[in-house]
């Protein structure tokens, strides 16, 4: 017995020092679903994230909402989150933050205004019935907790509604003429499964959504993902791929290029790829992430056609994207959707949370469709102008516009209105010979194309003069000016409203509170992301970074064609005088595959007039008035072309205004040609300047080159 003990006890010892030691369980956090609707008239919806840890709630929206109080940590989490009626007209928006250990999530609920006119209205001729689905979704895809769906109607009848499945109730009606319907989807304990609901009026109104709810999965059950096909390859045609998709939780699909759009992430993942506008092939990688799990699928789209005209694509200008200018290269009939606003859902901007403390306008993504607006929709159709004579037999029906080219170059502004004579949106139809296509790199290889010629312009041959120049645009504006009878004939002092400037597009907007910026509402750098640069509402020291292409996107006020983009500020960084040819006319650089040609278009300033010739700078021949009394440059020949990117005056006597400029391609000669300005390379022996680029005052009107999307 006394050789026992000491044997014991080293035998414990070997086991509780050889035995690992068990992983400490790592903290999750996962969000269902980030951003839930609440109507106007008040409602509650089920907020659902996956956890391990004890978690609380923070509410910043206390006044309106109201949460349910946190329970039990379990594998699967609910909070309820009440809305209380919503009086104004103005939507509003909350956020619910989830704290978990040392990890975090943000959900956003946005509550609707409260329609102005919420009671039916009778049908009339001029207003037959109408029952359509109002929201911006067909399909939602449920976790199997289950939960609420909103789906957004908008009717002037009476009509029914019904579910295949009895797994779903309807919990709230809503108001007749815009309904905020409200469906509850119970707990799935079985396999995954599938309901439609659908809305009925008569024989032919009619219309349905599906609702596809995840398989049960027992608590800590890990989690699983398997797709079909993880390396596609699509057309440079673009259209919609489907994967099959075997999860055992709800995923997400994150791609980081504009031109593939997810249209369902259910059992079936539906891909819609856009049209490739350039003659090599494109790569992408797409991200499918399911708790924590990721898979990727590879993407290769082919160019397009090299001996095909690109701009030559039949009769429907918006078959390969939307946008705000399509390019005509021919005579004939041509239609145009009008249902989006510019490229659509893809291309709105800002969060909900900015629109109404910036003025910023739409407010809402939904509010981009046009199909939202129903009888308040596009009805009319009209040419605002037309500088050639080049279009004719306007007319829309059911969402399309059609005219006629009758083959001479020039342009013109085709604007839509609803039945109140209201303009809602304006497209730029650009009638020219087919623009070419120039490549160059930059500094780190990028490659870059661009159009031959500014917008607007129907010849980019040097000799042609004013047929190279094109139009000029107010930095972050869609619709192009130009300072004559019939084309720009407003000048409004600057408004409080992105909606008026959309409604005025013929309009060029001067400077009142600010000496810098065109849009005068409360926040300095309310214009400088309209085209598309992240970093653009940024201040101080973050206006040094530079955007990388993926970064970059096409926005609703981006004022190019399909498939092409304002260029950021780097996308001229190789240009260098040792490689340009300064005429009488403009710049001409040598790039990869022929000449690019800068005419001297000058650019517009209101510092005297927006009356004539006189408030624009630039142009070969200029010269001031004699009895001196406007405030001119000294300079003869100019070459301004916008870049989507912000910046800091460069002279810093301008501190309070740096942030109403944006980057410019730019070149000018003094009026007597001794002391030039050349903006293009810091590199180039001509440069006086140390920054790359030049900057202007937002307010100005500036031409721009078009550069393609990656």
């Amino acid at each position: 017995m006394k050789r026992l003990f000491p044997l014991v006890t080293i035998l414990c010892l070997f086991i509780l020092w050889g035995c690992p030691k068990e992983e400490p369980e790592q903290p999750v956090l996962t969000p269902i679903q980030t951003s839930y609707e609440i109507g106007y008239q008040g409602g509650t919806v089920s907020i659902s994230f996956k956890t391990n840890q004890t978690y609380s709630v923070k509410n910043d929206a206390t006044s309106w909402l109201t949460v349910s109080q946190p329970t039990k940590a379990v594998t699967t989490e609910s909070i309820k989150v009440t809305a209380s009626e919503n009086t104004s007209e103005n939507p509003r928006t909350g956020n619910i933050t989830v704290t978990a250990g040392t990890l975090s999530a943000t959900f956003t609920v946005t509550q609707g205004g409260k329609p102005k006119d919420p009671d039916p209205e009778p049908p009339t001729p001029e207003d037959p019935d109408k029952l359509e689905n109002a929201g911006m979704m067909s399909t939602f895809t449920v976790p199997d907790t289950g939960g609420d769906i909103n789906v957004k109607v908008r009717s002037n009848v009476d009509y029914s509604v019904n579910c295949d499945a009895d797994w779903i109730t309807r919990t709230k009606a809503g108001a007749t003429h815009v309904d905020d319907l409200v469906f509850h989807v119970a707990t799935n304990t079985g396999a995954a499964r599938s309901a439609t609901i659908s809305f009925t009026y008569g024989s032919e109104l009619t219309f349905s959504v599906t609702v596809n709810q995840a398989e049960y999965v027992p608590p800590g059950e890990d989690p699983y993902i398997e797709i079909s096909n993880t390396d596609l390859s699509v057309g440079g045609a673009g259209g919609e791929v489907t994967l099959t998709v075997n999860a055992n939780y709800p995923y997400t699909v994150d791609a980081d290029v504009q031109w593939v759009t997810v249209v369902d992430a259910g059992e079936t993942c539906i891909l819609k790829f856009d049209y490739n506008p350039g003659e090599d092939s494109r790569m992408t990688q797409l991200m499918f992430s399911c708790e924590g799990l990721i898979e990727f699928v590879n993407v290769t789209q082919a160019g397009s056609d090299a001996n095909a005209d690109p701009f030559d694509i039949g009769s429907d200008l918006s078959a390969r994207g939307h946008a705000n200018c399509y390019i005509v290269t021919k005579a004939g009939d041509y239609t145009f959707d009008v249902s989006v606003m510019g490229n659509g859902p893809q291309g709105f901007l800002w969060e909900i949370d900015e629109a109404e403390s910036q003025y910023l306008w739409p407010t809402w993504v939904f509010d981009v469709s046009f199909t939202n607006y129903g009888k308040d929709g596009p009805s009319q159709a009209s040419v605002l102008w037309d500088d050639g004579g080049v279009v004719t037999n306007v007319s829309i029906h059911d969402l399309t516009v059609s005219f006629t080219a009758t083959g001479a170059k020039g342009n013109a502004l085709i604007a839509v209105y609803d039945r109140s004579n209201t303009l809602l949106w304006s497209w730029h139809i650009w009638c020219t010979d087919s623009p070419k296509r120039l490549k160059h790199e930059t500094l780190d290889g990028t490659q870059i194309v661009m159009l031959d010629r500014n917008i607007g312009a129907t010849s980019s041959n040097p000799s042609d003069g004013a047929a190279t120049y094109g139009y000029w645009y107010q930095f972050g504006r869609k619709d192009p000016l130009k300072l004559y009878p019939n084309v720009a004939w407003d000048m409004i002092a600057g408004q409080q409203s992105m909606q008026h400037s959309v409604q005025h597009p013929t309009a060029i907007y001067q400077i009142t509170g600010k000496t810098t910026e065109w849009f005068n509402g409360s926040v300095s750098t309310i214009t400088a992301d309209l085209w598309g640069n992240p970093y653009a509402m940024h201040n101080g020291a973050d206006h040094l970074y530079q955007a990388s292409m993926s970064e970059l996107r096409k926005t609703i006020y981006d004022p190019c064609p399909p498939g092409y983009m304002v260029p950021p500020e780097w996308a001229w960084e190789t240009f260098t005088m040792n490689d340009c040819e300064v005429s009488d006319y403009g710049l001409t650089f040598t790039e990869e595959n022929g000449n690019s040609f800068y005419p001297f278009a000058g650019f517009g300033d209101s510092g005297d007039a927006y009356g004539g010739d006189n408030g624009w700078y630039g142009y070969p021949g200029y010269t001031p008035n004699s009895d001196g009394s406007r405030w001119h440059h000294n300079m003869r020949n100019v070459v301004a072309c916008w870049s989507s990117s912000s910046a800091y005056h460069f002279d810093p006597q301008w501190n309070a205004e740096n942030y109403q400029h944006a980057k410019m391609f730019y070149y000018r000669q003094d009026e007597e040609a001794s002391d030039n300005l050349v903006m293009v390379n810091k590199d180039s022996p001509a440069t006086l300047w140390a920054n790359p680029l030049y900057s202007h005052i937002r307010e100005r009107c500036c031409s721009v080159r078009c550069m393609r999307m990656q």
